[in-house]
């Protein structure tokens, strides 16, 4: 993960610095993090047990988001199947609002903070 420590410490500092990028090797390390990428681009995803149903959480999306989209979603969708996920989630700047309806998630919900 380490070309895309940069794209992922702009990340974290865009997503509110609730981590840093040590936090991240650590989650990874551990298993409370799962990595998908290449040099091109990364995803981190979390898996979230609540009382009543599991999700996969899209975590942060680093690099060419495209790219990500196109090659990761398939193989988070397949993940997401195999461990009992009934959704993947993911919370993002304004920008992705558009974007979302294209990858067929659908939006719920709206932070101002």
């Amino acid at each position: 993960m380490t070309p895309l420590r940069e794209l992922f410490e702009k990340a974290l500092r865009v997503g509110g610095e609730t981590h840093t990028f040590e936090d991240i090797e650590y989650g990874i390390a551990t298993g409370i993090f799962q990595y998908w990428g290449d040099k091109e681009c990364g995803v981190l995803t979390q898996i979230v047990d609540y009382p009543r149903t599991r999700k996969l959480h899209i975590f942060i999306v680093a690099g060419n988001y495209t790219v990500a989209v196109e090659r990761y979603l398939p193989k988070l969708k397949e993940f997401a199947k195999e461990i009992n996920a009934s959704a993947i989630t993911a919370l993002g700047r304004k920008g992705f609002e558009r974007i979302v309806p294209k990858i067929g998630f659908k939006q719920i919900g709206r932070a101002h903070v």
